[in-house]
């Protein structure tokens, strides 16, 4: 695994140094990068998952640190939008707390999004995301600011599920996701946009297609701000948020981990109870990286942003927006995070033909993919 990891690695590196420019799309430099995201989501980030965390106790005792081959008719969790429902993109950006609100939605959106991937070596990507807002009984306010126009009244949420495809979802993959993220990021920004934003009757194809509303969808995606902040981290990081290229470091920090969660009794929890574990866990890997950082004579003191790559270990972790997202909800993510949380691993604990020992042997299987 080792000599595999270190070979991609340095391949992926020699091609991003010699096609400085690329674009994200660019399929060369993502094969790299998605055959690392499939190692690491199988080998390293696969069962140890589950031990990290405690099982959920929801209708049954089931462990929820990851999974594979979820249900997708099964993953329903929405989004409040209740204070931009009637709002135009137009009129929003010239309203900051407006901004603010749909930059956490969008942030939340990709947040919950870096839990999930598909399988992308060995066979074709299936995951495709589905966002809705479906129709409700309440009549349109044409009084409130910036209406979309719209006859048909729309509910208050965003509906978000899969559309086709069974992936796998793992607490922790997030690591692994972000080394090829910006392509799909850009995807999953454009359907959010294009949900909240579409007036009733439109074809979606069609206005991708048109210049003023691309041309406004670009200036406010731009706005939200979500692209700049993993384009930032990702300058310092090369996309790292562990030094996965040093397999050695990685493992025995993962290692040390995982002896001393065998070494407490973890109950089963409640949504809240299991997110607290998740971010307990986030700590702990920061206080590692900087023990790593110490025994390797590693420092950021006068590393300033824009010089490259930071050579500090913790410091990669700890700008990395999901990070920050996950520590502290409240300021980056909207207002019902907890209950979205809840039903997302509610949702996963009810999938199709879901049995967690089974589903703990098809993860140890996927490792000697």
């Amino acid at each position: 695994l080792t000599a595999q990891m270190t070979r991609i690695y340095y391949r992926m590196l020699q091609f991003e140094l010699e096609n400085p420019t690329r674009k994200p799309d660019v399929e060369d430099s993502n094969s790299y990068r998605k055959r690392l995201r499939h190692i690491l989501n199988g080998s390293m980030l696969g069962s140890w998952s589950n031990r990290m965390l405690p099982e959920f106790d929801a209708a049954g005792v089931r462990s929820v640190g990851a999974l594979k081959n979820v249900s997708m008719n099964r993953i329903r969790f929405n989004f409040d939008i209740s204070k931009i429902k009637f709002c135009s993109p137009e009129y929003i950006l010239k309203n900051n707390d407006l901004i603010e609100e749909c930059r956490k939605i969008f942030r939340t959106m990709e947040f919950f999004a870096l839990f999930y991937s598909d399988r992308i070596y060995k066979s074709t990507p299936t995951m495709d995301w589905k966002l809705d807002r479906l129709k409700d009984q309440e009549s349109e306010n044409t009084n409130l600011p910036g209406p979309l126009g719209t006859a048909v009244a729309l509910s208050n949420h965003i509906f978000v599920y899969f559309e086709t495809g069974n992936p796998s979802f793992n607490m922790y993959g997030f690591m692994a996701n972000l080394l090829d993220w910006k392509s799909k990021s850009i995807n999953l920004e454009n359907t959010l946009y294009n949900c909240l934003f579409l007036k009733e009757g439109e074809d979606e194809s069609q206005k991708n297609n048109d210049e003023e509303y691309f041309n406004i969808r670009k200036k406010f995606l731009k706005k939200m701000g979500v692209q700049n902040e993993m384009d930032e981290w990702h300058a310092i990081s090369g996309g790292f948020v562990l030094p996965f290229y040093s397999v050695d470091i990685t493992y025995n920090i993962l290692k040390r981990m995982r002896q001393d969660r065998y070494g407490h009794f973890m109950p089963a929890q409640s949504a809240s109870g299991i997110y607290s574990y998740f971010v307990e866990t986030l700590n702990i890997l920061f206080k590692r990286l900087q023990e790593s950082d110490n025994n390797y004579g590693i420092s950021s003191r006068d590393f300033l942003k824009g010089n490259g790559v930071c050579p500090s270990f913790s410091v990669r972790f700890k700008e990395c927006p999901f990070i920050k997202w996950a520590k502290s909800p409240e300021k980056y993510l909207v207002s019902n995070f907890s209950s979205i949380f809840e039903a997302m691993l509610s949702s996963l604990v009810t999938s199709k033909d879901f049995d967690s020992n089974s589903n703990n042997q098809r993860i140890e299987d996927e490792m000697a993919d």
